[in-house]
This record gives C-alpha cells, sequence and structure tokens, in this order.
C-alpha cells in the first residue's frame, strides 16, 4: 500500500504532496487524505520533529513515527495533542504529550486498534492525565504493546472490553498504571494477559512515593 509522508520543518499541507522529497506538513492533512484515497494509503511516516494537533485516526491506516531502535540523539515524533482511535488503526513510535487541560491522550474505542511503542507524558506537578482510555465492546480487541507511561494519572483506564497490555512500563502514576472499572467485561480468557498468547503480560510498574 501507499505511504504519505509528513514532516513539521519543511513539508507542506498541499494535495498532491505526500512523496518522501515532497512531504505534508500535519498529520491530520495526512489523514484526510488517506481518508479520501478509497484505501490505497496504509501508512502515514511522521518525520522527527514536533505535531501540535489533536488527531483522528482512520480506518485501516498506521501512523508511525521514526523507528526507536534508530533514534540518535533523541529524535522523534512529538505529537502535543490528543489522538482519537478508528478501526484497526496502528499509532507506533511516537511520544505522546500532555496538554493543559487534557483528560486522555488516547482514546481506544474501536475494534483492532494497535498501539505499539509509543511513550505517554505526563506533567510531574500535576499527574492528572490518563494514558488510553480503553471503553466499548470493541477496546477488547486492541492491543497496547511496549509502551511507556510516565507521570499519568492512570496508564490505561478500561471501562469496557479488556485490550491486550503487554511489555509497558507505567512509571510515577498518581492513581494506577492499569485501571479495570467495574463496568469492564472480561472475557474468560481475556485481560491483561491471556494462556492464549506468550507474549502477553510482562508489565512493569514503577512507583517511588515520597
Amino acid at each position: 500500500g501507499k505511504a504519505l509522508y509528513v514532516d513539521p520543518a519543511t513539508g507542506a499541507d498541499v494535495s498532491g504532496n505526500g512523496s518522501a522529497n515532497a512531504p505534508l506538513r500535519t498529520i491530520g492533512f495526512a489523514l484526510m487524505q488517506a481518508d479520501q484515497s478509497a484505501g490505497t494509503v496504509e501508512r502515514i511516516l511522521l518525520a522527527a520533529g514536533s505535531y501540535a494537533e489533536n488527531i483522528t485516526l482512520v480506518a485501516n491506516v498506521s501512523v508511525i513515527g521514526p523507528p526507536r531502535t534508530s533514534t540518535k540523539g533523541g529524535a522523534t515524533a512529538t505529537i502535543t495533542g490528543t489522538v482519537d482511535g478508528a478501526e484497526n488503526a496502528t499509532l507506533e513510535d511516537v511520544d505522546l504529550v500532555t496538554t493543559a487541560n487534557t483528560g486522555t491522550l488516547v482514546n481506544l474505542d474501536s475494534s483492532g486498534m494497535k498501539i505499539r511503542r509509543v511513550r505517554f507524558f505526563g506533567v510531574e506537578s500535576d499527574r492528572g492525565v490518563t494514558g488510553i482510555l480503553a471503553q466499548g465492546s470493541a477496546a477488547a480487541s486492541g492491543l497496547i504493546d511496549s509502551c511507556d507511561f510516565v507521570d499519568m494519572g492512570i496508564g490505561v483506564d478500561i471501562t469496557g472490553g479488556v485490550p491486550t497490555i503487554r511489555k509497558c512500563m507505567f512509571i510515577e502514576p498518581s492513581i494506577a498504571g492499569i485501571y479495570v472499572r467495574e463496568t469492564a467485561s472480561i472475557a474468560p480468557d481475556g485481560g491483561l494477559s491471556t494462556e492464549a498468547d506468550s507474549q502477553s503480560g510482562f508489565n512493569t510498574f514503577t512507583f517511588n512515593p515520597e
């Protein structure tokens, strides 16, 4: 499938752009182009840099930052804003940073969503933000893999279906790393880890009470 390239420093949000040599400037414009492409765009590749925008993912499209293995000197794609989900959408290799008055950074409410190697950063002086809100029955088919949650109120707040959560780090949450609410629907062999998936589990929780 086709890829669209985005660079906040050198790109321009012009129809027809999106190649590696003529990137777009914002994730939102790239997602709009992908949504209008009748399924031909599968990946949106982000250059390292700062993206100050709230985005809504598009079904079957992956938004991917620079690979973590090749980030030298902290070259990451940093999104300051919130992310709304979409069916079978993927978010990978980005940093998500809290803004003032943010309640939840990622809304995981659509089936088949995957969130991989995303680092969530709250504000140390506040720690009132939720990293991921898993709501609705569709959340049960979601995957949260190798993510870091730093200085959040709640890392993953589960009010509906319980997604698979594996290899994540929850560092200094003020309330909970993972909060499974009374309304959550837990399958007989579902939940945070499952016998059917040998890779599930392996989450790490770090607390430093003052």
